[in-house]
């Protein structure tokens, strides 16, 4: 996994506050409020969301997203190249 797409998984889950964290490299980054609606762009992206209870956030997948069932119902925003 990706770097990025864990540090965003993680603030998902975060309560709703602002804090400043210091990266591994000692740069200060201020955390905002936790997303309240997630766009995932792939299929492996919107089975851990679901898996992890963000289903109800996540407002839109990609046209391959077909698990969880509950992914069908999300609105399409196309694929890889569209």
């Amino acid at each position: 996994m990706i770097p990025s797409l864990a540090f965003s998984i993680l603030a998902a889950l975060l309560p709703i506050r602002q804090e400043t964290i210091t990266d591994d490299l000692k740069n200060p980054f201020a955390l905002g409020p936790a997303p309240q609606r997630i766009i995932s762009l792939a299929p492996n992206i919107t089975e851990i969301l679901f898996e992890l209870g963000l289903g109800s956030r996540t407002i839109g997948v990609t046209r391959y997203c077909d698990y969880p069932p509950e992914a069908l119902a999300k609105d399409k925003i196309g694929g890889m190249v569209d």
